[in-house]
């Protein structure tokens, strides 16, 4: 099965899946990475949600050098939902973190660092947090720790 992109919609058929976003751009200008290249494009080798939650090399691409700043960022970032005027109903956040909400505005990066698998399965096993897994949350600390020392 072939999915057309975007860019190869007919027109009006791009409208509708894609929203009506006219003139606004704030997600583009939202981007820390500049993963948005403009209107319906992402290069998800700069997106740091792709890389912190997603992408199952992150330790052989942040060995490499190849990652986009991620700068505290550990797990996903948001900046273009966030901005999003159509996304902006989600004013108390996704329900899905509520559960740990206290202990992640409290979590530090030595926090993390020290965090075990175990005790990491049975905090976060019913949470976002665990698709991303602790392995690529601690390279992404590490990954932005280590920007923050060059930069």
């Amino acid at each position: 099965l072939e999915v057309a992109t975007t860019d190869e919609m007919e027109p009006e058929k791009r409208e509708a899946v894609t929203g009506q976003c006219g003139g606004c751009s704030r997600c583009v200008e939202s981007c820390p990475t500049k993963a948005l290249k403009g209107e319906y494009v992402m290069d998800c080798r700069r997106c740091i949600s792709y890389h912190t939650i997603e992408n199952r090399n992150l330790a052989q691409e942040a060995a490499l050098g190849t990652l986009p700043p991620f700068g505290e960022q550990y797990f996903g970032c948001d900046n273009c939902l966030d901005a999003c005027p159509w996304n902006s109903r989600n004013l108390l956040g996704w329900e899905e973190f509520h559960s740990n909400a206290a202990l992640l505005g409290e979590a530090t990066a030595q926090w993390w660092e020290e965090l075990s698998k175990e005790e990491f399965k049975k905090i976060f096993k019913e949470s976002p947090l665990s698709r991303g897994g602790l392995e690529n949350i601690k390279t992404a600390l590490a990954w932005g720790k280590k920007g923050k020392e060059n930069g």
